[in-house]
């Protein structure tokens, strides 16, 4: 489930996104997309270690804050 409803939407209009709609969409006539077709679009996550790493990170800073902080 994304987090970031924007975060599809940024990815289709991106280079990726609009590679992948060069290539499964040639030849089309008819406008739009089908829904099948939409669904079948790759939409990069990113990894649950990357994830991590990135909560451990703002944890690590938050931590940092708050020590600074009480030394001022």
């Amino acid at each position: 489930m994304l987090k970031s409803k924007h975060y599809a939407s940024y990815v289709l209009f991106s280079y990726l996104g609009q590679d992948q709609f060069a290539n499964k969409f040639h030849g089309s006539t008819q406008g739009g997309i089908a829904q099948n077709n939409l669904k079948s679009m790759k939409i990069p996550l990113p990894t649950i270690d990357d994830v991590i790493d990135k909560n451990q990170q703002k944890n690590l800073v938050l931590f940092f804050d708050t020590i600074f902080e009480k030394k001022k």
